[in-house]
């Protein structure tokens, strides 16, 4: 059961970047692709055990700022949604009491 829940979970977020791709119609370069690929892999292991891989985010920041057009901005907005991601887990384990 959980593996047809994982199963469903990737082909959505396939099916919804395909559409993106479709509709904005970009070059879908080997980055790009590993970009989504790392996503679904996140989304993935978060639903499955609310816990994102280290491996996992830094290989989207890296990906992330290589692939940005401004590398500063892609970087300064790596930080602060980092800083917000703390800001939530460190708010829901106070919440659930596993400060």
């Amino acid at each position: 059961m959980r593996a047809v829940k994982h199963l469903i979970l990737a082909v959505v977020h396939i099916v919804i970047y395909a559409a993106v791709w479709a509709i904005a119609q970009p070059p879908v370069w080997l980055g790009t692709v590993l970009f989504a690929g790392l996503l679904i892999w996140v989304s993935c292991r978060d639903f499955a055990v609310f816990e994102v891989p280290d491996l996992a985010a830094m290989g989207l920041i890296v990906t992330g700022v290589v692939l940005a057009e401004n590398p500063v901005i892609a970087a300064f907005g790596a930080v602060v949604w980092g800083a917000v991601f703390l800001a939530v887990e460190i708010g829901a384990r106070r919440g659930l009491g596993r400060a």
